[in-house]
């Protein structure tokens, strides 16, 4: 992704005080930021007098000179080069790193190369520390999408048959009456069942008997009901059937 200038040079004053300047094909200065007019002892109001000048007016470039110029393409391109400024009779040297993509060319100006690597790799850190900031953050919302799903079956399953409850199945009936209401062609059917005798099957063989037969008996009415049917416990030994 190809960063906006203004945002590289902001981000470079605000963070990094790392000298930009930004060229065209023609190794002309298009923009720059605050530190590279510090560099130069240049003020603020001056950016205009910079823009549109080549970059050699003041800075020297040692082996990098035949590099200003250069065909627009779409492969990003790296350098590291050294330079002095032209104003500078004592001669500090300055290191850094140009970078090219497409028709621009960014140049990040330091007295230290190890300062511009050190800049670089901070970069590169924080931009691995935030994909995989991302990738956790995607992973946390998956995991939040499949516990709330599993909360959610929870909350409409009837723990012993494991089918739906009473709590799953209201909405969805009142859902299929306001259907109902609206359209003339759809109709549908409530079928509402429990077990006879029930509870002398519990009090002659005991809960845990009980529970077989409910269980049984979901099976049992599973396998004679289309996929599209809602079976559920309603209550006790009462199951609805939406149809």
């Amino acid at each position: 992704m190809k960063c906006h200038p203004d945002i590289l040079l902001a981000y470079c004053d605000a963070l990094s005080g790392v000298a930009v300047v930004v060229l065209d094909t023609k190794g002309l200065i298009t923009s720059c930021n605050q530190a590279f007019l510090r560099l130069l002892s240049a003020a603020a109001d001056q950016d205009k007098h910079i823009s549109g000048q080549p970059l050699e007016r003041w800075l020297t470039l040692d082996g990098s000179s035949d590099w200003l110029c250069f065909e627009p393409a779409d492969t990003l391109g790296t350098r590291l080069f050294s330079a002095r400024l032209v104003s500078d009779i004592a001669g500090v040297p300055y290191t850094g790193v140009a970078i090219r993509y497409q028709s621009e060319q960014a140049f990040f100006i330091q007295r230290n190369l190890q300062q511009d690597v050190d800049v670089l790799d901070k970069i590169t850190g924080l931009n691995m520390e935030i994909s995989t900031l991302a990738r956790d953050l995607s992973r946390k919302n998956n995991e939040l999408s499949r516990a709330n799903k599993q909360i959610s079956l929870l909350m409409d399953t009837d723990p012993l048959t494991g089918i739906y409850n009473r709590r799953y199945l209201m909405p969805r009936l009142e859902e299929m009456v306001s259907y109902a209401r609206r359209t003339a062609a759809f109709t549908f059917s409530l079928l509402m069942l429990d077990i006879d005798h029930f509870k002398k099957v519990n009090d002659t063989y005991g809960h845990a008997a009980g529970d077989a037969v409910l269980r049984t008996l979901t099976l049992l009415l599973g396998k004679n009901l289309r996929r599209e049917d809602i079976l559920a416990r309603f209550g006790g030994e009462e199951f609805l059937v939406l149809l």
